[in-house]
């Protein structure tokens, strides 16, 4: 299976090396730490599967291969529940996406600032209610 950011629902920027997503129709915003923004660029490149983004962990973060395998999983879905990817049932099988360790897409890997984190999405809240609060 693979997996792509959905560009018709989300948009974002990268911050100092950390992405901040919105979701186009529900508004809700979501931080993206520095390795979970390395999976969010390959994934807004192109089409992905979990061992792919995987590969990008160990390769960029030194990850052990089954940690960043669950790590990339759990990214993934948490992702998908919040509508910001799209899972692409017919992608082709070979692998036409980027390929494993060793080819992350073109895409320089972050600087690293602190100790590793495992990819991680937080939901900030709505951003219409955060526009309306004035803060």
């Amino acid at each position: 299976m693979q997996y792509q950011v959905d560009t018709d629902s989300a948009v974002w920027k990268i911050i100092d090396g950390e992405a901040v997503v919105v979701h186009a129709d529900s508004s809700e915003y979501f931080g993206l730490n520095a390795s979970a923004t390395a999976l969010w660029e390959l994934l807004a490149e192109s089409a992905a599967s979990t061992e792919q983004l995987a590969a990008v962990l160990v390769e960029r973060f030194d990850r052990e291969p089954t940690t960043a395998l669950v790590e990339a999983t759990a990214f993934v879905e948490r992702s998908c529940a919040a509508g910001l990817l799209t899972e692409l049932t017919d992608a082709p099988a070979n692998g036409s996406g980027p390929s494993g360790a060793g080819q992350s897409g073109g895409i320089a890997p972050p600087s690293r600032t602190g100790p590793y984190e495992p990819p991680t999405l937080v939901k900030f809240g709505d951003l219409d209610a955060l526009v309306l609060s004035g803060e």
